[in-house]
């Protein structure tokens, strides 16, 4: 190296910030929709079986209906008031646009852009060409703009992967 601006870039490519696992307890999880409340039950009994990996831990469930919010900032003040450590949601919240598989809708949009916390994107429950939910965790995939640094996303996506499955990271 001949010069001095190489061998500094050279040195700090070198400097990464070290994966270190952060044990992650969920003890409140929001499931939103924008259904009444029969499809408001049907949906989170769907939601508790596909988390049966870790579920009998969440000790309080807050279930959000769709009277309950309107806008996307209504939505940030449920999330805000509830302070839960996981929100469990599907794309194009109170839109017909789910049928179309191009957007998150913009409640949603909002939500994974705020919160501090995980947002779980699930099939939406009145999308008949989607995936159902399955009753297993054995293939986990998680997204982000921002992985180094975070060890909790890692942390995170472990606490969803069954023992002897999957977990993909991916950066976007």
């Amino acid at each position: 190296m001949t010069d001095l601006d190489q061998f500094e870039s050279a040195f700090k490519s070198s400097v990464k910030t070290l994966f270190s696992y952060e044990p992650i307890e969920v003890r409140e999880v929001m499931i939103v929709t924008d259904m009444d409340s029969r499809g408001l039950e049907e949906f989170a009994g769907k939601v508790r079986r596909f988390l049966g990996v870790w579920e009998e831990k969440v000790a309080k469930w807050h279930l959000v209906e769709g009277s309950e919010f309107h806008t996307a900032a209504q939505l940030l003040e449920l999330v805000e008031r509830c302070r839960p450590e996981l929100v469990c949601t599907y794309r194009n919240l109170h839109s017909t646009a789910w049928r179309f598989p191009f957007s998150l809708g913009k409640h949603l949009d909002v939500l994974t852009q705020h919160v501090q916390v995980p947002v779980l994107v699930l099939p939406h429950p009145k999308d008949s060409a989607a995936p159902s939910l399955p009753g297993d965790t054995l293939e986990v995939m998680a997204v982000t703009s921002r992985m180094t640094g975070d060890s909790r996303l890692v942390s995170y996506g472990a606490i969803f992967t069954q023992p002897g499955g999957t977990l993909f990271l991916a950066h976007v």
